[in-house]
């Protein structure tokens, strides 16, 4: 079986048709082939994309056949956009600066247990 040639496509979104409960887009790119078996990728699709809706064709100035179209998920080490990146830290500090407020708030509230205690002692 021959080796599939991998060449990843720039696709510009063309057209866009909303519907009711779904929207329909289109997405173009150009890519000069030799004669061969080659595999295109489409990336930094979006992640609501359902993957049986996924249609290709192609058209050109040779004879070509389209054998197949599948999606797969890519999962990421670190989060390739640099924006989203920096939100992510951003949580991360929040919710690391609301840890340190919650347990300072449960140590002062013990404190004000122990100082409670002491009066109800002082008292009797």
């Amino acid at each position: 079986m021959e080796t599939a040639n991998r060449s990843e496509v720039a696709a510009n979104i063309t057209a866009v048709t909303v519907f009711p409960d779904r929207a329909r887009v289109t997405r173009a790119g150009r890519v000069s082939l030799d004669a061969g078996l080659h595999r295109l990728e489409f990336t930094d699709l979006p992640l609501a994309l359902l993957p049986d809706s996924l249609r290709a064709s192609g058209r050109g100035t040779a004879r070509a056949k389209l054998l197949g179209v599948s999606t797969r998920l890519e999962h990421y080490r670190e989060t390739p956009a640099t924006a989203v990146r920096e939100l992510e830290e951003q949580l991360q500090a929040a919710q690391d600066a609301d840890a340190e407020l919650a347990a300072r708030q449960a140590a002062l509230a013990k404190e004000q247990a122990n100082l409670e205690a002491l009066g109800a002692q002082s008292e009797m």
